[in-house]
C-alpha cells in the first residue's frame, strides 16, 4: 500500500477522522483538533479556549491530575497540547503498538474531564503568571498591540492568551460550560499518521469515539471586520534592546483562492517554509527582505508571514533593527520591496528557486508521522476542503501575474497597519526508583495487536580519516535527504573567548572556497536545500537537508564550507552585529535571565557551561579574525567525528560520497574531558 494512502470518514456523530500510514518507525501519532479557540471568544472570556486546554490535562473521573503526562511517558510516547485563533489541539505519539493509550486517553477527556474547583484556582496563577510572563517580552507588546489595531470587530484583535481582567475573573463554570459546549464530536476532527493501514485505524477510531453522543450545535461566529479604508498605525514604548517593526496588511481566509499566491509571496519576500509542525528546513538568505535588509546590516533579521486561519486574517512583515539603523530608512526599504511585488514580475530564475524551496519544504514536512498529521488536522479545521497535497498543487501553479495580482490587491497602503517597538531608557529587561518494577500507567504487549514493531537497523563504517559514517535502512528513493555532521568541542573549548564557537560556527556559511554568502545562498534557495551549523555545548552540528537528487551537489557544499572558510572581514562585523543583538534581546528575556542566573549559581567561573552559548558582550566585542581561524584549525578535526545520515539513500552511496567530499579532510576531533563542578 502506498505510504501516502488516506483514508476520511465522517461518523454519526459528527466526528470527522481522518487516517494516513506512515512508512518507516513503527510509530503512531494521534492528534484531536476542536473548533475552538481565541476566535470563539467575546469580551469577558477571553484567554478561556486557552484556559480550557490547561485543564485538559488535570484529570477525569478514571485519570489522576498529572497521570496523562506520567501515562504517556511510560510508555515511550511524547504528548503536547496547544491553543490557537482557530482551533485547540492535542497530540500523543508513541509506539504503534500503545495507541490504545491515545485513544483511551482522547475519548475519556473529550468528555468526563472534571474541572475541580482547587484545580482551577491553581491553574489560574499559572495563566496569569503566563500571560505576565509574556507582557516582559516587548515583541509580544507590540504584536498584540498591532492586532488589536488591525481588528476593530473580529475576535481575532484579542489573541489566544486572554487580557489578565478576564484572566483574573474567569470561574469555573465558565471555564466547563466553554468546555461543554465546543468539546464534541460535531466539533471534533481526529487524526491518526503511522505505521498502520488508515482502514484500521478508522475502526480502532469509531470503536472508541463512535458511542459519545454529539454536542448541541456550535454558535457560529458572526462578527465580519469591516473593511479598512486607510493606514493605521500603532507606536509601542518599552524597555527593549532594540527597534522592531510590524508591518500587517488584511490577507484571506485559508480557503480563499487568492491565499495559495500570497503564500508563495510569502516565500518570495523571506524564503520557503515549513509546511508543518516539527518539519521543515531553514531556507531564505537569497530572499528579498534577507538581501535588502539583513545583509545590508540595516536588521539582524527580518521575515514575512501568512497565517491559514478559517476566517480573513494577516500577512505579516516584520524586522528587528540594529541599534544604529534609522528606523525611517527600514521601513522604507519595506515598502519598496512590498511595491516592488505590485509592479514588476518575479524573474523566471527567481521563480523557480521560490518553486523549489516550496516543494522541498512541503516534502520534508511529511517525514514524521506528527507532521504529516499536524497538516492534515490543521488543513481539516480552517479549509476542510483543501488537502496538503491540493495546496502545494496550488502554490506550485502560481505564476509572475498572480504574485502582481494578489499584492495589488491585499499588499496595498490602505489595508495596512504599521506597528513600532521604540525601545526606552532600561532594557528590561519524586521519590526513589526500584529497579524491575513497571512504571505507572505502562501497558503490556498485547500478542493479538499484530502490529509490526521491529526498528529499521543501524549501519557503520569509518572511513581511513576516522570519521564515522552511520545510517540506517534507507528508505524509498524519493524521501529527502538528511546528514547531521557532529564534530566534539563545541563552547567547552571556548577557553578564555566565550561564544567563539558559536561565532566560528555562524561565519561557515558566511563564504568559503572564494565564494560569498550570496554565492551559497542562492544555489542552497534554488536547490530548495538547507545548510545549518550550530555549535552546542559540547559539539558542532552542521545539518544538511535536500532532495535526493540533490544529494552529491549538497555534499560538495558541505564539504567547502567545512573545510575552506574564508571568514571575509565584512560578514565578521554582521554576525558580530547580530551575537551581540541577541545578548542585548536575552537581557529582556526573564527566562533567559533566570537560566543565566541558575549557570552562575551552579557552575564556578571559567567552566565552560557558565556562559551563555552566545558568549558575553564583552568576549564578543573582542574577538577578532585571527581567533576565529585559530579556533578553526584547532577544533574540527576529522578523527572523532560522526556522519548520521537517513532518509533516501542507502549505507554504500553514503559512504561514497563522503569519503569523495570529506576523505582528504585531516586532524583529530577535540577530546572532552569531565569537568569538576564546584560546590559554592
Amino acid at each position: 500500500m502506498a505510504a501516502d494512502y488516506t483514508m476520511r470518514r465522517v461518523l454519526p456523530n459528527g466526528l470527522t477522522a481522518i487516517a494516513r500510514q506512515q512508512s518507516g518507525a513503527p510509530i503512531g501519532s494521534f492528534w484531536v483538533w476542536y473548533r475552538v479557540g481565541g476566535r470563539n471568544e467575546v469580551a469577558g472570556i477571553t484567554g478561556i479556549s486557552h484556559w480550557v486546554e490547561h485543564m485538559q490535562f488535570k484529570g477525569t473521573a478514571d485519570i489522576a491530575a498529572g497521570e496523562i503526562f506520567r501515562t504517556i511517558t511510560a510508555n515511550g510516547g511524547a504528548l503536547n497540547g496547544f491553543t490557537w485563533l482557530d482551533y485547540t489541539a492535542y497530540y500523543e505519539t508513541l509506539p504503534i503498538d500503545r495507541l490504545q493509550v491515545a485513544l483511551d486517553i482522547e475519548s475519556d477527556r473529550m468528555v468526563n474531564s472534571r474541572f475541580s474547583a482547587d484545580e482551577v484556582a491553581s491553574e489560574r496563577t499559572v495563566i496569569i503568571s503566563e500571560r505576565q510572563g509574556n507582557e516582559n517580552n516587548p515583541g509580544f507588546l507590540l504584536s498584540e498591540e498591532v492586532a488589536g489595531v488591525a481588528f476593530r470587530a473580529h475576535p481575532y484583535g484579542n489573541g489566544v492568551i486572554g487580557h489578565l481582567s478576564d484572566l483574573r475573573e474567569i470561574t469555573r463554570d465558565d471555564l466547563y460550560r466553554h468546555y461543554r459546549r465546543y468539546y464534541a464530536p460535531n466539533n471534533a476532527v481526529v487524526v491518526f499518521s503511522g505505521a498502520l493501514d488508515p482502514a484500521d485505524a478508522l475502526e480502532r477510531i469509531e470503536r472508541q469515539f463512535g458511542a459519545i453522543p454529539r454536542g448541541e450545535d456550535i454558535p457560529a461566529v458572526r462578527t465580519a471586520e469591516p473593511p479598512q479604508y486607510g493606514e493605521r498605525r500603532v507606536r509601542v514604548e518599552h524597555p527593549a534592546p532594540n527597534p522592531v517593526i510590524q508591518m500587517v496588511h488584511r490577507a484571506p481566509e485559508a480557503a480563499h483562492p487568492d491565499t495559495p499566491a500570497l503564500l508563495v509571496a510569502e516565500a518570495v519576500l523571506s524564503g520557503g517554509k515549513p509546511f508543518s509542525f516539527g518539519g521543515g528546513a531553514a531556507m531564505g538568505r537569497s530572499s528579498r527582505l534577507y538581501r535588502a535588509l539583513v545583509t545590508t546590516g540595516l536588521a539582524s533579521s527580518a521575515g514575512a508571514s501568512m497565517s491559514l486561519t478559517i476566517d480573513p486574517y494577516l500577512f505579516g512583515v516584520s524586522a528587528t533593527l540594529r541599534p544604529d539603523s534609522d528606523a525611517g530608512r527600514v521601513e522604507e526599504v519595506i515598502v519598496a520591496e512590498l511595491t516592488r511585488l505590485r509592479t514588476d514580475p518575479v524573474p523566471t530564475e527567481e521563480m523557480g528557486r521560490v518553486r523549489k524551496q516550496i516543494r522541498a519544504q512541503f516534502v520534508y514536512s511529511q517525514q514524521s508521522a506528527s507532521s504529516k498529521a499536524y497538516l492534515l488536522g490543521a488543513l481539516a479545521v480552517v479549509a476542510p476542503d483543501r488537502t496538503p497535497e491540493e495546496l502545494l498543487e496550488d502554490m506550485l501553479a502560481v505564476t509572475p501575474d498572480d504574485l502582481r495580482r494578489v499584492a495589488n490587491t491585499w499588499l496595498v497602503e490602505r489595508q495596512r497597519t504599521t506597528g513600532w517597538l521604540i525601545p526606552t531608557n532600561g532594557e528590561n529587561s519524586s521519590g526513589p526508583v526500584t529497579v524491575g518494577t513497571q512504571p505507572a500507567g505502562y501497558v503490556p504487549d498485547n500478542s493479538d495487536l499484530g502490529l509490526d514493531t521491529s526498528m529499521p537497523v543501524a549501519q557503520e563504517t569509518r572511513l581511513n580519516n576516522g570519521v564515522r559514517i552511520l545510517t540506517l535502512a534507507a528508505q524509498p528513493e524519493d524521501q529527502p535527504v538528511v546528514v547531521r555532521i557532529r564534530i566534539p568541542g563545541g563552547s567547552a573549548g571556548d577557553g578564555g573567548r566565550p561564544g567563539i564557537a558559536r561565532f566560528a560556527g555562524e561565519m561557515l556559511t558566511r563564504g568559503s572556497g572564494g565564494r560569498t554568502i550570496e554565492d551559497l545562498s542562492d544555489e542552497l534557495d534554488g536547490l530548495g536545500a538547507s545548510l545549518t551549523v550550530g555549535a552546542g555545548r559540547e559539539a558542532l552540528d552542521i545539518v544538511l537537508t535536500c532532495l535526493p537528487e540533490d544529494t552529491e551537489r549538497v555534499f560538495e557544499l558541505a564539504a567547502t564550507t567545512l573545510l575552506s572558510p574564508d571568514f571575509p572581514a565584512q560578514q565578521i562585523e554582521v554576525v558580530r552585529g547580530q551575537v551581540l543583538a541577541g545578548l542585548r534581546q536575552a537581557r529582556s528575556d526573564t527566562r533567559s535571565e533566570a537560566d543565566h542566573l541558575l549557570r552562575a549559581a551552579l557552575f564556578p567561573a571559567g567552566h565552560p557551561w557558565r556562559c551563555l552559548l552566545a558568549g558575553t558582550e564583552e568576549s564578543v566585542t573582542a574577538i577578532s579574525r585571527d581567533d576565529l581561524l585559530g579556533w578553526f584549525q584547532a577544533s574540527l578535526g576529522a578523527s572523532g567525528s560522526l556522519f548520521a545520515v537517513a532518509g533516501g539513500i542507502g549505507h554504500e552511496r553514503a559512504v561514497q560520497l563522503a569519503d569523495r567530499h570529506f576523505g582528504q579532510w585531516t586532524g583529530i576531533a577535540p577530546r572532552l574531558e569531565p569537568l569538576a563542578i564546584v560546590a559554592g
